[in-house]
């Protein structure tokens, strides 16, 4: 019995050290194989760090937004010898943080529902998806840590067992490393999670007061801004928040290409009113699903009502519905072929994550194909 659970043990390690490869070698390839100014903007403000100068606290540029993982690890990268040119170790920090994110939301996803098919599809929506063409490097990553968040939310809903002290760690650690990356959205999403918890009492007051401790202490671990000008960083994002809401050149997001990112997205609210509807069994906790749902419409508006709008604003709010497609979709064939046999709903389930899969893959690779 041990040494089949050991073995178990290795095969899961084995299979999440594949997906972190996978990942990386999709993210690589993908910001390898673009022309992308932003790659530029993220290089000079990494090297404006290390070496001072006038780009350093440029609101035009990177800074503000703050990405604090993705300058940390490219100047880690640089600082122990890698051989790597700044622009080169950036696309390599973004590789991992996404992939690392990827193998976070795979595990989560195994506790919630111990579903691979689930898992499969998450892997490939966080490691693939189409929507990145429309990212910078910090929407990049903060989409996948957003991921991981919504999925340490429904984790603790679903598990109110939870010890204060773990639960505290895990949704600060999530939530501190999304607000690095991407403050707005990052302080946003955690703001609402934690009052949910709080008044679904899955999280007690000790482990509110952990989780803001916690998120706390990993923005400022992961912010390099904080170390040496906490007060003074903290007052420029929430400039840099508001001069894009309201005091920069417009820009506009058309309804059609909202539309058009929102396809998956869509398909799985859908579902998700059916289920509310349905007198069927539910797979996601109504309440999940309504402060998710008001989440969305809030996220909506405040950035369609901003001077600055972008398709890449809306993708963690996109990519927290499409993880959840998945398994919607696995419960409705699991209920509408309820009568029918195993193999049958199997081969269903199969057909559900390949369907997932090439939707991500062949997007990615019309993506790949414009820059050849």
């Amino acid at each position: 019995m041990q040494e089949g659970l050991m073995k178990s043990k290795k095969e899961k390690i084995l299979i999440l050290t594949f997906i972190f490869f996978i990942t990386c070698t999709f993210q690589w390839a993908r910001w390898s194989g673009l022309n992308n100014s932003d790659i530029g903007m993220w290089n000079i403000e990494a090297d404006a760090v290390v070496h001072g100068g006038p780009e350093e606290f440029n609101f035009l540029g990177a800074y503000g937004h703050p990405g604090g993982p993705i300058l940390e690890g490219t100047i880690l990268a640089r600082a122990i010898g890698i051989p790597f040119e700044y622009d080169q170790a950036i696309i390599v920090c973004i590789s991992v943080l996404v992939g690392l994110a990827t193998v976070a939301a795979c595990v989560l996803c195994f506790l919630l529902r111990a579903n691979m098919y689930w898992c499969a599809g998450v892997v490939s929506i966080v490691s693939l998806n189409w929507l990145y063409q429309f990212a910078t490097p910090p929407s990049t990553v903060a989409s996948a840590f957003f991921v991981v968040l919504l999925l340490v939310v429904l984790y603790l809903y679903e598990h109110r067992e939870t010890p204060a002290l773990q639960a505290g760690l895990l949704l600060g650690g999530s939530a501190g490393a999304c607000i690095a990356t991407r403050t707005d959205i990052g302080v946003f999403g955690f703001s609402i999670f934690l009052i949910f918890l709080l008044l679904v009492k899955r999280l007690s007051l000790r482990g509110a007061v952990i989780a803001i401790v916690t998120t706390t202490g990993v923005f400022v671990l992961l912010d390099p801004f904080m170390w040496f000008m906490p007060l003074e960083h903290i007052g420029d994002l929430i400039y840099k928040v508001t001069y894009h809401y309201a005091d920069i050149a417009q820009a506009h997001v058309t309804i059609t290409s909202l539309l058009h990112i929102a396809t998956l997205s869509l398909m799985s609210i859908a579902l998700c009113i059916y289920f509310l509807f349905a007198k069927r069994k539910e797979p996601l906790p109504r309440p999940f699903v309504f402060v998710l749902l008001g989440m969305s419409v809030v996220w909506v508006s405040i950035f369609l009502t901003a001077h600055s709008q972008a398709e890449r604003y809306f993708l963690p709010i996109l990519f927290a519905w499409e993880v959840l497609l998945p398994l919607l979709m696995l419960s409705f064939v699991d209920q509408f072929f309820s009568t029918s046999s195993f193999k049958i709903r199997h081969t269903y389930s199969v057909g559900i994550v390949l369907v997932v899969v090439l939707y991500e893959l062949i997007f990615l690779l019309v993506d790949l194909f414009r820059f050849i």
